[in-house]
């Protein structure tokens, strides 16, 4: 079996479009659908042994627990390796995700930003969406933060 780089998965609940009811090979489809992501929710798509190891991109995640549930289950699955998390949308009281996935990374004194940048485009001129790369600290030592600037 091929590695693949990334892995995307999305429970498709958000989409205005539903694949289901284009045929693959029409314009529709080619245009707004991507054949590579797998349909999941993020519990199962973490538990997947292709997830160990990686790093966690959450991409404009919907408002509400699932990216805090994301990143407990991320470590959950495995401790030793899934330490790097990158978020892409809003801040603290933001569309995307919710206080409690930005309590859980500042409070809990395991994870460290380690950079934060603007987006270069913002969507529609009016977003506030931005770029954080979060990383666990192991705390036996064993491990040491990674230098991003």
């Amino acid at each position: 079996k091929n590695f693949e780089l990334v892995l995307a998965y999305d429970d498709m609940s958000s989409l205005p479009l539903h694949p289901a009811i284009y045929n693959r090979s029409t314009q529709v489809f080619r245009d707004h659908f991507y054949g590579n992501v797998r349909r999941s929710d993020h519990i199962r798509a973490l538990r997947s042994w292709e997830a160990r190891g990686r790093v966690l991109l959450m991409v404009f995640p919907p408002p509400g627990n699932m990216a805090v549930e994301a990143v407990k289950e991320y470590v959950n699955v495995d401790p030793a390796r899934n330490d790097m998390v990158v978020y892409v949308g809003e801040g603290r009281g933001g569309a995307n995700a919710n206080d409690a996935f930005f309590e859980f990374l500042e409070g809990s004194g395991d994870w460290v930003l380690v950079h934060m940048s603007e987006l270069e485009e913002k969507l529609g001129d009016k977003g506030f969406e931005r770029f954080f790369m979060f990383q666990r600290i192991v705390k036996d030592g064993r491990r040491h933060m990674m230098k991003v600037s």
